[in-house]
């Protein structure tokens, strides 16, 4: 999706503020921001890397509507094939 994967380490606060021309402040609070939305963590001494989280989504479909099928296919079209397959033919099985 973008450049740097699950668990990649990022640049440090000083080479991206020296890449993209910045102050070290702005970097610094782009990382807090991120770090805030849950996208990037943190180690004392190992810099700041991407997480790999992922959040579980529950979608109970009662009874069929017209709205309550394009919400499921919505979800659908955004997965990726890997992902659906890990998460909803293992949850059908039980």
């Amino acid at each position: 999706m973008g450049k740097y994967k699950s668990d990649c380490t990022l640049p440090s606060i000083n080479k991206l503020s020296r890449e993209y021309q910045v102050s070290r402040d702005t970097v610094f609070k782009a990382f807090i921001d991120l770090k805030d939305r849950g996208i990037i963590d943190s180690t004392p001494g190992k810099g700041y890397y991407v997480t790999n989280k992922l959040t579980n989504i529950l979608l109970l479909l009662d009874e069929y509507s017209p709205f309550k099928y394009s919400l499921y296919n919505s979800f659908i079209k955004k997965l990726s094939p890997k992902i659906f397959r890990q998460r909803f033919t293992s949850y059908w099985r039980q």
